[in-house]
């Protein structure tokens, strides 16, 4: 007879995962985690991922006025963050934008040193013109930089403002998966991305 290869370990089965998922606790979420990071088959490590997912919803929507109050809040600042990250690449970007305008008024200044009579008057208007870009991109950068730090400021303050103890700790990524009834239906009217029928309701293009 040949030798069996005995597990020792029991694998938990779908309907133990299906249960863990529709418990929505503090504990059955921290099992799904472990679970999650623990499997290597990439098919059961999605089907975990769908599992965590479906309990992390039931874990943390909420369960009074107040916690509406809150996860309405904690939406806010998701999009803030993101917000805050497009705004980060902007500054970076400018503030490329200022060094280079700055490397060309040095070598402008140069030309306009060692050109002859004749050609000052040229390279002056061209210094003129290399120093408005500069000052105009110093300018957009000091907004920029102005509204990354106001958007800083409203997610350290508004984060202050949480209270509930299990959304104090929220996984950075879990807002992202949240969207509230109606949501994005004002940008999507103002868009046009609609059809009237009849004049008395509203069909939304595919």
């Amino acid at each position: 007879m040949k030798n069996q290869k005995i597990s020792t370990k029991k694998e938990k089965q779908p309907t133990d995962i299906m249960s863990l998922a529709h418990a929505g606790t503090k504990e059955a979420v921290a099992k799904l985690e472990k679970l999650v990071i623990s499997e290597r088959d990439q098919d059961k490590k999605e089907f975990l991922k769908t599992a965590l997912e479906e309990c992390r919803q039931i874990y943390f929507e909420p369960k009074n006025k107040k916690e509406e109050e809150e996860f309405i809040l904690l939406k806010i600042i998701n999009q803030k963050e993101v917000r805050w990250l497009r705004e980060q690449m902007k500054v970076q970007g400018l503030q490329e934008e200022v060094r280079f305008a700055k490397a060309e008024m040095k070598v402008q200044e140069r030309i306009l040193k060692e050109v002859s009579k004749k050609e000052k008057e040229m390279a002056e208007i061209a210094c003129f013109a290399g120093h408005d870009i500069l000052v105009w991109q110093e300018d957009r950068l000091a907004e920029a930089e102005k509204n990354l730090s106001d958007i800083k400021t409203w997610i350290e303050t508004a984060e202050k403002m949480i209270k509930t103890p299990r959304y104090q700790n929220l996984p950075y990524d879990f807002m992202e998966s949240v969207h509230f009834d109606n949501e994005g239906l004002e940008d999507l009217f103002e868009s046009g991305n609609f059809n009237h029928d009849d004049g008395d309701s509203c069909c939304l293009a595919e």
